[in-house]
């Protein structure tokens, strides 16, 4: 669902129109908006909240209230979570830094990933390295600029189905996810923190290709909060429903859609 919401978004928008165009001020009852204001202040406090999260992630992840003893998986998913928010926060606000802000984080988390899920440390240092070698093949012209959101949103979608698709052996339906070598198994916990840092690398797709695609720099963020209101509706009232308490989910969502409601009419 999340994923046919978010193609939907940017393939409805003409893609003629310049990326470096902001979009004129969205006039509300309070006064003018603009949407480069609102992307600096969501990217500003996703950026904080999820750089304190990253380092202190045991006390965040108090604050959501999990039903049950948080288990080292969802930390660990957690840690990516802020991680990948905090990448998300420099796409927003500092682009040209945000290839090598993803690789870092991934990195950081391949020992702990081995620890934690039991699993080898390669495809993590793959995983950060793979970025890299993608951007620098759009920059040489050896890959469309469109490349390494592409491959965010492909990730992002194969990630979804792993996750919800039940027929059979999903190592044998989707292949990539045999490299991972993971042997334990996650819980219902971890697994809605994961399908929403998942959510997370799909908006993140969406931004880079509807820029590589001409779309203002309006319209990307409006598709980018509008694929983030989506996951976070998933993580809070479908993924985690009884999990964790979902209050500070319904903050973020409520940010998230008004960002994409100021961005998308603009």
């Amino acid at each position: 669902m999340l994923f046919s919401l978010a193609l939907t978004a940017v393939a409805s928008s003409p893609s003629k129109l310049s990326s470096s165009k902001v979009g004129p001020a969205l006039k509300l009852r309070g006064g003018g908006v603009s949407a480069a204001d609102a992307q600096t202040v969501v990217a500003g406090l996703m950026g904080l909240s999820s750089g304190i999260g990253y380092v202190y992630t045991d006390d965040m992840a108090k604050l959501y209230e999990f039903t049950d003893p948080v288990t080292p998986q969802t930390k660990f998913m957690s840690k990516m979570t802020f991680g990948s928010n905090a990448a998300a926060a420099v796409l927003l606000l500092k682009p040209e830094y945000f290839v090598v802000a993803m690789a870092g984080v991934v990195y950081s988390l391949a020992d702990q990933a081995g620890e934690v899920l039991d699993m080898p440390r390669y495809p993590m240092v793959a995983f950060a390295i793979l970025p890299l070698v993608i951007e620098w093949a759009m920059a040489q012209g050896h890959l469309p600029k469109w490349a390494l959101g592409a491959f965010l949103m492909t990730h992002g979608a194969a990630s979804i189905l792993a996750w919800e698709v039940t027929l059979g052996d999903l190592a044998t339906i989707l292949p990539i996810y045999s490299l991972y070598q993971a042997k334990v198994k996650s819980t219902k916990q971890s697994e809605c923190v994961g399908k929403f840092f998942i959510g997370n690398l799909l908006a993140q797709g969406i931004y880079l290709v509807s820029q590589a695609n001409g779309h203002t720099a309006a319209q990307s963020f409006g598709y980018w909060a509008t694929a983030m209101t989506a996951a976070g509706v998933k993580f809070a009232l479908v993924d985690g429903k009884g999990v964790f308490n979902p209050a500070g989910g319904y903050v973020w969502i409520a940010l998230y859609a008004a960002a994409a409601g100021i961005a998308l009419t603009a």
